[in-house]
């Protein structure tokens, strides 16, 4: 059996979750994150949309962001991080056949995400420049 299959008798796929519902239910499971492991940090990493080209996943990444970025100012320790899409460019080394997948980053999108994060002063990250 594999995971998928395991999944598929205990989750429901019910699609995209609707743009209303995005700020009350990452605010449930927040809330659920704190309620069970405390104040401890929380990183949500936006992924980058300079790669996107179908819009409705720009939309529901600039709707996420928003939520996000209202629920850190009401959930200590929860860090809404995204990068510029200004430095994102495909990755250098993809597979061919993964060269044009928008969710594959060059190498500086994934060093800026980690500056941003040991930024945040929760969480000490090694620099790999």
């Amino acid at each position: 059996t594999t995971r998928s299959e395991e999944l598929s008798h205990t989750v429901e796929s019910r699609g995209l979750i609707p743009l209303e519902s995005l700020e009350t239910l990452l605010g449930s499971f927040f809330g659920e994150v704190r309620s069970r492991f405390g104040a401890i940090p929380i990183f949500y990493l936006h992924f980058p949309t300079a790669l996107e080209t179908r819009t409705k996943y720009i939309e529901r990444a600039n709707a996420i962001r928003e939520a996000v970025d209202h629920q850190s100012a009401l959930f200590p320790r929860l860090h809404s991080v995204s990068v510029d899409n200004s430095i994102v460019t495909f990755a250098e080394d993809a597979a061919p056949n993964m060269q044009d997948f928008p969710y594959h980053y060059n190498r500086a999108t994934y060093v800026e995400f980690a500056r941003q994060l040991n930024a945040t002063g929760d969480w000490a990250f090694a620099s790999h420049e």
